[in-house]
């Protein structure tokens, strides 16, 4: 599991340490480094994860990000000799934390490739030890972006969900993943399977979580060779099941949070997931529902990262720390990990705040512009 990640002259970042925990949120106004936080695990992994990898070299463009040129992720400030730093401490890495040290030289703005070093603190230089990593890992991880797949008519299939367990940074063979693995693969934790569902199944736990977020949907998957169907149908107890219709024809939150339950459902202990903005197109029912799901899935030993704009999010989080200090599913306040960010108003640069929750999943103390604009809204509307 990730612990930490120490930032140096990364974008917004001129120096800052990131405590992880297994749940992770993210939060803070927009442009005020969330993403860039993220960004900086996924240039690592994009960069080891390449077969041509020399270490201490970061890969800005590739599978997972697309950072431009070497001067796009250098701290504005910073300059010709400065140092591009990422330490990186995970306690299934042996001797962690890991250094990359990259300085920006004569020349180098322009470059696609940050050139360095990387060493193991107090050993040798040993990059293969990283693979011991889910963040590295072939089959341990699962990103998410922002920007998922939106309905389509068909979506497209992919080796990756069986070579590396993978449904795509947009989510775009979550339909593939189910049709493939759906009905023989089981959820792993009691506590992420649904009570209504017919079985333990992917599929049927994917459709009964989904039915929490609209009533009575089927998922229906069928193969078309090079390409998947998805289709969704609607029944009631009692009642005949409807046409299946095809998902541009249906909710757009439905086919947009597809990929995050599949995700989610499908992750075992060890696993890594992060999730941007998992909220988006959702009730805030359903956004709740995801903070709740994702607490969960953070007790059983899988490390969940999310960025979010959410406070329905957020208190499904504080929900899930409540339930589980009375003793029902959920998960302690010590695993979960608030993390606000904050730009600075004089120069372009951010610092993390870490927001405390209670057992009971009461926050003390609420910084200005943390998920405090209902209250001011409330305040303005009623003249306090």
């Amino acid at each position: 599991m990730i612990t930490s990640l120490r930032l140096n002259n990364f974008k917004i970042w001129q120096e800052t340490s990131v405590p992880f925990k297994p749940l992770t949120l993210l939060a803070g106004v927009n442009g005020s480094g969330k993403s860039s936080v993220i960004q900086a695990l996924l240039l690592l992994r994009q960069s080891v994860m390449m077969g041509t990898y020399v270490p201490g070299t970061l890969v800005l463009n590739g599978h997972y990000t697309n950072l431009g040129k070497a001067n796009d992720v250098l701290y504005y400030e910073a300059g010709r000799g400065d140092v591009v730093e990422f330490d990186l401490h995970d306690d299934e890495i042996t001797d962690s934390p890991f250094l990359w040290q990259n300085q920006m030289i004569e020349n180098a703005a322009e470059d696609e490739i940050l050139a360095g070093t990387s060493v193991f603190k107090e050993s040798n230089p040993d990059y293969r030890r990283l693979k011991s990593a889910a963040l590295f890992s072939s089959k341990r991880f699962q990103y998410l972006a922002a920007e998922r797949i939106s309905p389509r008519v068909f979506y497209g299939t992919s080796s990756r969900i069986s070579s590396e367990n993978d449904i795509g940074n947009a989510g775009e063979f979550a339909p593939h993943y189910l049709l493939n693995n759906g009905h023989r693969q089981k959820v792993q934790f009691e506590n992420m399977r649904h009570p209504n569902a017919l079985n333990h199944s992917l599929v049927e736990q994917t459709t009964a979580w989904l039915q929490e977020i609209s009533a009575n949907i089927r998922i229906e998957t069928s193969d078309l060779g090079n390409q998947v169907s998805l289709k969704y149908s609607f029944t009631t107890e009692g009642v005949a099941t409807t046409p299946a219709f095809k998902p541009i024809n249906v909710a757009f939150g439905v086919s947009y949070v597809l990929p995050v339950l599949v995700a989610l459902l499908k992750a075992n202990v060890g696993d890594l997931v992060i999730i941007e903005n998992p909220e988006s197109h959702l009730h805030p029912h359903a956004q709740s529902l995801l903070g709740r799901l994702a607490a969960r899935l953070a007790h059983n030993g899988v490390q969940v990262i999310i960025e979010t704009h959410s406070d329905h999010v957020l208190n499904g989080v504080r929900i899930a720390v409540k339930e589980f200090s009375e003793g029902n599913i959920g998960i302690a306040a010590k695993d979960v990990s608030i993390l606000y960010a904050i730009k600075d108003k004089h120069k372009h640069s951010a610092h993390l705040l870490t927001v405390p929750v209670g057992e009971d999943g009461s926050i003390e103390e609420w910084h200005d512009g943390f998920f405090d604009q209902a209250n001011k809204d409330l305040q303005t509307l009623f003249g306090f």
